[in-house]
């Protein structure tokens, strides 16, 4: 490692965790409202099926697309050669 610091990595109890944060932040934490957050998850994920629903993804693909006098030619042929009978 760089300058001789070694990188450790620990494993904390959620317990040891709740007191670290307790000890930082104090009263300024406040408890999850389960409700409210699923509440806010279904919202989003609403949000995110009407865009999918509603909006036309954009074309990522070149599509070409013929000339008019290409497609007149192509028209004349077909006249010039006459229907098909079997």
């Amino acid at each position: 490692m760089k300058n001789g610091l070694e990188l450790k990595s620990y494993t904390l109890l959620p317990e040891e965790i709740e007191a670290m944060l307790l000890a930082d932040f104090g009263d300024k934490l406040q408890p999850v409202d389960s409700g409210k957050l699923a509440k806010h998850r279904q919202q989003q994920a609403n949000l995110a099926a009407s865009k999918l629903r509603f909006h036309k993804p954009k074309r990522t693909e070149e599509v070409e697309v013929p000339e008019a006098s290409e497609v007149m030619e192509t028209m004349e042929d077909v006249q010039q050669e006459g229907p098909e009978v079997p």
